[in-house]
C-alpha cells in the first residue's frame, strides 16, 4: 500500500506514513532477507527476480509505475550480488497495471499446464487480487493482446469488509474477516449485492479518461495500440467507494455470515458484469475458456456462484469453460527462470 512522491524524494504510506528512498531501500532489503531466510534459499539459488506494484494512487501517468519498481528492484542487487538476476521492468504504456496483467496470464498459464484435472486453455483472464486486472488474446495463433482490464477490483470487496465492526475502516480487507458462523439470511444478501453492483460502472474507458480507480490510464496509446480499455469504477476514481462501506455495514447487521456471503455474491457479479462488457464487445464467444484469479484460493462458494451468474446470463459453455487460480502473478519469475 506504498504510493511514490518522486518530486518529494521521499515514499508516502496510506497510513500517513512518510519514508526516504533509504528507508525504503532498508525496507525491501529487510523483506527479501526475511523471504530468503523463511524459504531456505541463498541468493546463488535466485536465477531470476521480478516485481510489480499495486501502488498508482499519486501516479500522473502510466510510466511512473516503472520508477517506482526501479526503486525496489534496485535496492535487491547488492543483496543478489549483480544486474543479471533483476530485471529490467518493462515500461506500461496504456495503463499502470499493465505488467501485473501479462505477469497474470503468465503465471495461470503455467499453473493450468500443471494440473491434470483441467483442460482449458483460456485466453482471457480476469484478476481480482487488488485492482481489477487481466487481459483477452486475440483467438488466433499470434495470441495478441486485444484487451486491456484496469480499476478497481477487490477494492470493492474490502469496501464491504470495512463495514464489519471487527475490520479496520480505513485500512481493512475480506482477509479480516474470521469465523463466518451463524445464519445467513439469503434474501437480504442478494438484495445487498445487487446494491453494490449496481454501484459498479464496468464500460470501455472514454475518451479523455486519465484514471480507472487509482490506475492511471491513457486513452490515446490504447487507440493506437489497438488494444481496447475496460474500467471498473465506483463513481469517478473511486470516489463513491464510501457508499459500498454502508452497504457492507448493513450486511454486518445481519451477521459475519451474511456479510461474507454479500461479499462472495458480490465478487461473482463483478466478474459477470465483466465478463458481459467483454462479450458485448465481441471478445468472448459462447465457447470461450476464462480464467479467473485473485490473493486467495477461492471457496467453492464463490466458484459456484460465478459459474451460476454466467450460466444465469445465458453463457452457459463459457460457464463450463471457467477455471479458477490463486496468485497467478508470483509464478511469473518462475517462467522467466
Amino acid at each position: 500500500k506504498m504510493i511514490g512522491s518522486f518530486d518529494s524524494g521521499s515514499y508516502e504510506f496510506v497510513n500517513g506514513l512518510s519514508l526516504s528512498h533509504g528507508d525504503l531501500e532498508k525496507i525491501t532489503s529487510h523483506l527479501l532477507s526475511s523471504l530468503l531466510e523463511g524459504s531456505g534459499l541463498s541468493p546463488d539459488d535466485i536465477d531470476f527476480l521480478s516485481a510489480y506494484s499495486d501502488a498508482f494512487a499519486k501516479f500522473e501517468d502510466p510510466e511512473e509505475e516503472t520508477e517506482l519498481i526501479r526503486e525496489i528492484l534496485g535496492s535487491c542487487r547488492t543483496q543478489l550480488g549483480g544486474e543479471s538476476k533483476v530485471s529490467e521492468p518493462e515500461s506500461p504504456k496504456i495503463a499502470a497495471n499493465e505488467p501485473k496483467s501479462e505477469m497474470i496470464s503468465t503465471g495461470a498459464n503455467f499453473i493450468l499446464k500443471s494440473r491434470d484435472d483441467l483442460n482449458v486453455q483460456p485466453h482471457v483472464f480476469l484478476d481480482l487480487s487488488t485492482c481489477f486486472s487481466g487481459l483477452a488474446y486475440s483467438s488466433g495463433s499470434k495470441r495478441e493482446v486485444e484487451v486491456l482490464v484496469s480499476g478497481l477490483g477487490s477494492a470493492v470487496l474490502d469496501a464491504l469488509a470495512r463495514g464489519h465492526p471487527d475490520v479496520n475502516s480505513q485500512y481493512g480487507s475480506t482477509l479480516q474477516i474470521s469465523d463466518p458462523t451463524g445464519e445467513t439470511y439469503e434474501e437480504e444478501s442478494s438484495q445487498l449485492a445487487s446494491q453494490v453492483a449496481e454501484q459498479v460502472r464496468i464500460r470501455r474507458a472514454p475518451s479523455g479518461t486519465r484514471r480507472i480507480g487509482s490506475i492511471p490510464v491513457d486513452v490515446r496509446e490504447s487507440y493506437d495500440q489497438k488494444v481496447k480499455l475496460i474500467g471498473c469504477d465506483v463513481g469517478k476514481n473511486e470516489s463513491e467507494l464510501d457508499n459500498i462501506i454502508e452497504i457492507g455495514r448493513e450486511a454486518s447487521s445481519y451477521g459475519t455470515a451474511t456479510i461474507q456471503r454479500v461479499i462472495d455474491l458480490s465478487f461473482a457479479r463483478l466478474i459477470g458484469k465483466m465478463t458481459r462488457s467483454l462479450y458485448e464487445e465481441g471478445i468472448i464467444e459462447t465457447g470461450s475458456g476464462l480464467c479467473v484469479s485473485g490473493r486467495e484460493n477461492f471457496s467453492k462458494e464463490k466458484r459456484e456462484e460465478v459459474k451460476t451468474l454466467l450460466v444465469e446470463m445465458g453463457l452457459e459453455k463459457i460457464a463450463e469453460k471457467t477455471v479458477f487460480v490463486d496468485n497467478p502473478a508470483s509464478y511469473y519469475g518462475v517462467i522467466k527462470a
